[in-house]
């Protein structure tokens, strides 16, 4: 966002920041997880610290409205809810659409799919009292080892995520029901660490930084983001601080977060940080020292501040000077302005999703669904499977690790339910053993190896366990068997020997029913290629 509040409303939010105590203000800057705890729970922590942001996971539609409507009842000014609704409202909101995920979106390469999802997501979120999601993701998927970024994407190329995102912020926004956040700056991608539990650095120099990440800071902004989340990963050229600790984060820069943020790309909306129980912050600099530094170096809210822990650590640090308040009210104003924009001091609106937007949604996925899964290599002609009937035995094998995949899908089960439609035989076998695991083999007429390797935390490389399927060598000489990555779509490089492998980009249902399709002949599997392996395949966006 480039346009400033209009002059009415400006005063008007002064003339609140002026009515309030030192105490308020700083709550309003905290936004506050609502994880196990309940709604009357978190109003007591809303109405205590005058918490100005909640935010949301894996929680059904009623809770998260008794929740915010607990939060409402204790609250002088509106709270804000926030969650990562990154692909579609059903991404984190059980019951609520799920939509493929950024990267399958990207291999269909279609604006308008992009913007559909943004509409679906604004008006599925707010009806549960959702207010902001933390997406879209506009980082690039430059290095095969960097274990968060990939299927979280729209690629690796700064055009056409451009695009993609515009079109989802342009849907998120366009009724002004919620307020989209481009993530994360300045910018993941370049390294393969995982902020989530080490330091990221974008090692981009100024020059490539400002044709590549800058482009795509540059036109989001332009085309009128109302927020920016801002990422726990240094920017060298910008702010080089090294010492023992490494280079600091964005998230406690002042020369990233004020001067590159704001005055050279000329953001004037809200700022928010990623969550701060993250290794690439807080291993760092303490809570007591970093949540104060957040605020004093640019961002306007806290993103899983802890109210009792933290609320003591703003007041020292107003009392030492090491925040300002100058700083939290200009943080206090951003935080207004964007509830401001959103209606919120009206009403809170919450609009009805009807039968037929749920049905219309549900067309849409299956849409980005059939335009994205992509056949990368076919050496030998197995695609589509040969000589199956109603009748058939078919093996699906899943490759997966065996902590909690990130996402509502843990486990590819539409995929045997498809193939059961069909009148298949149908057994299952997750990360089967290299010792006796694949003994029984030749009892099938068709084998299906699915990777379900999505983003998660640490590395998605093939282990012992989730890789023992390779160690057996099983599809030599056989006429159906085929492989499948439903997430990482650089799982080629591992297992390079493999005759024949499917991009999916994403597990989603309509992700899973589109690979059946495909590997059926019952589609083509001819979606584009967002992203390029070197040695394997190019990018085709």
């Amino acid at each position: 966002m480039k346009e400033a509040l209009p002059s009415a409303d400006q005063i008007a939010i002064d003339q609140m920041i002026a009515g309030m105590s030192i105490e308020e203000k700083i709550g309003q800057v905290f936004c506050i997880h609502s994880w196990k705890k309940s709604p009357s729970e978190l109003a007591d922590i809303v109405g205590k610290y005058s918490i100005g942001g909640l935010f949301f996971g894996y929680k059904a539609v009623q809770e998260c409205r008794d929740i915010m409507d607990a939060a409402a009842k204790v609250s002088k000014i509106p709270v804000i809810g926030t969650a990562d609704l990154v692909n579609g409202a059903g991404s984190r909101i059980s019951g609520g659409t799920l939509f493929p995920w950024q990267m399958a979106i990207g291999a269909a390469n279609s604006e308008e799919l992009a913007e559909k999802v943004g509409m679906a997501t604004a008006k599925e979120g707010r009806n549960a009292g959702i207010h902001w999601t933390f997406g879209p993701i506009v980082d690039l998927s430059l290095n095969i080892r960097n274990s968060m970024m990939h299927t979280r994407t729209y690629g690796d190329d700064p055009a056409h995520i451009t695009r993609l995102a515009k079109a989802f912020i342009r849907g998120v926004q366009k009724e002004n029901l919620m307020a989209a956040s481009a993530k994360h700056f300045p910018g993941d991608g370049v390294d393969e660490w995982d902020t989530h539990i080490c330091p990221s650095v974008n090692l981009y120099g100024e020059e490539l930084w400002f044709k590549t990440f800058g482009s795509i800071w540059q036109s989001v902004i332009d085309a009128g983001v109302y927020a920016v989340m801002m990422g726990h990963l240094a920017l060298p050229w910008m702010d080089d601080p090294y010492d023992y600790r490494g280079p600091r984060p964005a998230t406690l820069s002042k020369k990233i977060q004020i001067d590159l943020l704001r005055k050279r790309l000329g953001f004037k909306g809200t700022v928010i940080s990623d969550a701060i129980p993250m290794a690439g912050f807080v291993g760092y600099e303490s809570f007591a020292k970093a949540v104060p530094m957040n605020i004093e170096t640019g961002s306007d809210m806290v993103l899983w501040a802890e109210a009792e822990r933290d609320f003591p650590h703003m007041l020292r640090a107003l009392e030492t000077g090491a925040l300002t308040e100058e700083r939290l009210n200009t943080a206090v104003g951003n935080v207004l302005g964007l509830k401001m924009k959103l209606n919120l001091f009206k009403e809170d609106v919450r609009p009805e999703v009807t039968p037929e937007d749920k049905a219309q949604y549900a067309s849409w996925a299956e849409e980005i669904g059939r335009k994205s899964v992509t056949v990368i290599k076919d050496a030998t002609g197995a695609l589509p499977v040969k000589n199956l009937k109603p009748g058939s035995r078919v093996l699906t094998i899943t490759c997966y690790f065996e902590n909690d995949t990130r996402g509502f899908i843990q486990e590819l089960e539409v995929v045997d339910e498809e193939l059961r439609k069909r009148g298949f035989i149908v057994d299952h076998l997750r990360n089967p053993s290299w010792e006796n695991g694949l003994k029984n083999a030749d009892d099938y007429d068709a084998i299906f190896v699915n990777l379900h390797i999505v983003a998660r935390y640490g590395s998605t490389r093939l282990l012992a366990g989730v890789a023992d399927v390779f160690w057996t060598g099983f599809w030599h000489d056989r006429e159906n068997v085929i492989f499948t990555s439903f997430g990482d779509p650089y799982k080629l490089a591992e297992i390079p020997f493999v005759p024949n492998y499917i991009n999916c980009y994403s597990n989603t249902p309509a992700s899973q029913r589109e690979a059946v399709r495909v590997w059926m002949g019952e589609s083509p599997g001819n979606g584009h290629v967002p992203t390029s392996l070197e040695g394997f395949y190019e990018r085709t966006v």
